[in-house]
């Protein structure tokens, strides 16, 4: 591996993040003038950002228009900056742009060490030996992800990387059409791509919204950093099955329990992706169980609203949480605010 290469990668990753994801999240949370922490809003601005683009992504995809989503994410970008032009040149000298303050260094030195131990498993996979050969620490999930994404840059909706010419039909890939966003530009070696710039902006997101959803939860950050801490550190045990169940053909791995280990949350996008946006509904629900409007019940729509295109399992436990609190509420304080906010998503 070029070790320049990927360093040019990782800053073009970066600053793509920055400019296709964050900038118009920012807006639109700004626009919807939700009070937020530093890293609540950056957490929940990742959260529309990721979702916006990649359903503009699907509709324009659709109709062989895929340019016209970078300019208008590109429009939206500059909108936002030329808006913030003077604040934000102090921002940038006091470094308020950072979600970081004396209170909470320790949580973010969790989650960052957390996103680089997940994000690290797969980065020796497709790495070049001397003689040409490559070395995967994981191919077979990894090479269906990396060809669907692939696939997704060919044509929205896509054909079925393992059948083609069939198309692809009941599977949940908003997950891919958003890593196929990156390399749609053409910019990114595919395998750094999947297997060392990918995993740790995943990994990451996880984290951030963890974070929140935890302190949203238990009121502190000693909650907070327990989930952090929980998330990313431990799992379901699966692993301590050999020693307590011997027998020829029994076959250990890392989902015995049908419940994935966080330390392969990099193998799976769609898996990572979509706890991460998971967690943001939760957050955002809290918040409404406070402070219930609309400003909260849009974000909610747009994220909870496509969540179950990122991964079924995570749209299901969603929208029947929300059908769940929505009833209560109703019968409770007789608003109907969560209940349309259920219908819409739905």
């Amino acid at each position: 591996m070029n070790i320049l290469f990927y360093l040019w990668e990782v800053f073009i990753f970066v600053l793509l993040t920055g400019w296709l994801v964050l900038l118009p999240g920012l807006y639109l949370t700004g626009f919807l003038r939700i009070p937020l922490t530093r890293i609540e809003k950056l957490s929940v601005s990742l959260a529309a950002g990721i979702c916006g683009l990649t359903l503009l992504l699907y509709i324009f995809g659709s109709l062989n228009a895929r340019f016209l989503v970078y300019v208008i994410v590109s429009l939206v970008s500059l909108f936002w900056l030329a808006r913030q032009s003077k604040p934000w040149r102090r921002r940038i000298q006091n470094f308020a742009w950072l979600p970081l303050n004396k209170n909470n260094i320790f949580s973010v030195f969790l989650i960052i060490s957390g996103a680089l131990a997940s994000g690290s498993i797969l980065f020796r996979s497709g790495w070049q030996n001397v003689g040409g050969s490559l070395s995967f620490t994981e191919y077979r999930d990894a090479f269906w992800h990396l060809g669907l994404m692939e696939e997704l840059v060919r044509q929205i909706p896509p054909l079925h990387p393992g059948f083609a010419p069939l198309p692809l039909t009941n599977y949940h890939y908003f997950a891919h059409l958003f890593g196929a966003s990156y390399l749609f530009l053409g910019v990114f070696n595919n395998l750094d791509f999947y297997f060392r710039l990918f995993p740790f902006l995943l990994t990451l997101l996880f984290g951030l919204s963890l974070y929140i959803a935890g302190r949203a939860l238990t009121k502190s950050v000693f909650g907070a950093n327990l989930a952090v801490i929980f998330g990313y550190f431990t799992g379901s045990f699966a692993y301590v099955l050999p020693l307590f169940i011997r027998y020829p053909g029994f076959d250990w791995h890392e989902s015995s329990f049908w419940l994935s280990q966080p330390f392969s949350m990099a193998i799976n996008p769609s898996f990572a992706l979509s706890s991460f946006l998971f967690l943001a509904t939760v957050f955002l629900l809290t918040k409404m169980s406070v402070s219930p409007k609309k400003e909260l019940a849009i974000l909610i729509t747009l994220i909870g609203g496509t969540l179950i295109i990122y991964k079924v399992y995570a749209g299901a436990l969603f929208l029947g949480g929300l059908l769940v609190c929505s009833l209560w509420d109703l019968l409770k304080s007789h608003k109907p605010i969560l209940i349309m906010t259920f219908i819409f998503s739905s």
